[in-house]
């Protein structure tokens, strides 16, 4: 072999060689992989809800009573709420304005089916069950047990006034009753019970010698409607001029017709004489009026007549304590101060 020939074969064994080595170097290299894309979810946030305050157009009644303890409430704007007084004892009606209660004065029985449709808030001093006040109600589980209620809450405390939820089970009603010294606060109502509790937990009860309020809700004199009073005595003392010693009652919420255990119509929760004037400008009525409807005082009569009545049902000795009437004959009176500017026969029960 000549020297030109071994030259062309070892030219082509190194390009043999070096395809070769090219080929694996190739072939040895990762594939590049094309990268898989991810799919991004968008998820939109419902955003919760506010809840609604149903309370936050609600009106706030500030409301000091002359038993010296002031509360202050909220109650629906749409609502109408009046107040009564009898006694030793104070309420505030709060209803529907689309509601018609008509309550003068605040008769729990009579007007049952009304009170129904609203919600009462009631306040007043211990309480006695009898004209000779052998049961006393102090504390909010006296009153508990005399209504046999039955607690639907564990001990509640408002403003220092600690009492319970309750249901009744006489009269179907759901109640807060609340007590501190002696003062007496109950709410309840049968149609009502949600907006009851609504206004229950925006409650303030404050008790003051003196209280104060932003609202002109007492008065230098007091006012009274419809106020069922027993007459112990009365005396001339003047030209068509009289002077009435009465004890002003209250309604008892539990009486029931023929159903002794619930007491009389009337309690005295608080024994104090007050020295009214009649005049001859003083209006009476006795039972009966156009209408002819004996249950209701719409008599207009003369006054002289009237009093010479009342004064023959002193004379009759058949309203003492003893006898288990209030010291004298009861009439209902319109008081303005230390006048009486009307009276009424009563007429039922």
């Amino acid at each position: 072999m000549n020297q030109k020939a071994l030259s062309i074969i070892v030219i082509a064994v190194v390009m043999v060689s070096a395809i070769g080595y090219f080929a694996f170097v190739k072939k040895s290299e990762p594939v590049a992989q094309n990268p898989t894309p991810t799919q991004t979810t968008n998820t939109t946030k419902t955003p919760t809800p506010t809840p609604k305050d149903e309370t936050a157009n609600w009106k706030t009644y500030n409301w000091n009573t002359k038993l010296n303890v002031g509360v202050n409430f909220r109650y629906p704007s749409n609502w109408k709420v009046e107040k009564y007084s009898s006694g030793s004892s104070e309420s505030i009606i709060v209803y529907p304005s689309d509601q018609n209660v008509n309550l003068q004065p605040v008769d729990y029985t009579a007007e049952l089916d009304n009170l129904k449709h609203s919600i009462i808030l009631h306040i007043s001093t211990g309480s006695c069950l009898n004209t000779q006040c052998l049961t006393k109600i102090d504390t909010a589980d006296d009153w508990i047990s005399e209504l046999g209620a039955t607690k639907l809450s564990g001990k509640l405390n408002i403003s220092s006034f600690e009492g319970y939820y309750v249901k009744v089970p006489g009269d179907n009603t759901y109640r807060y009753i609340l007590s501190k010294n002696g003062v007496i606060v109950e709410m309840n109502t049968v149609a009502y019970v949600s907006y009851m509790t609504q206004i229950f937990n925006n409650l303030s009860i404050s008790t003051a010698s003196t209280p104060t309020s932003t609202t002109s809700e007492t008065s230098s004199q007091e006012v009274f409607k419809n106020q069922p009073g027993a007459i112990r005595s009365l005396a001339v003392s003047g030209n068509n001029q009289w002077i009435f010693s009465v004890d002003l009652l209250s309604y008892n919420p539990h009486w029931l017709p023929g159903v002794d255990s619930t007491g009389g119509f009337f309690i005295n929760q608080d024994p104090k004489i007050r020295n009214l004037t009649v005049t001859k400008n003083t209006e009476a009525y006795n039972c009966g009026g156009p209408d002819g409807d004996g249950g209701k005082p719409g008599l207009l009569v003369d006054t002289s007549s009237f009093i010479s009545q009342i004064q023959a049902d002193i004379n009759s000795g058949n309203y003492t304590v003893k006898k288990g009437q209030y010291g004298g004959p009861v009439r209902y009176l319109d008081i303005n101060g230390s006048n009486i500017t009307a009276m009424y026969q009563q007429c039922l029960p």
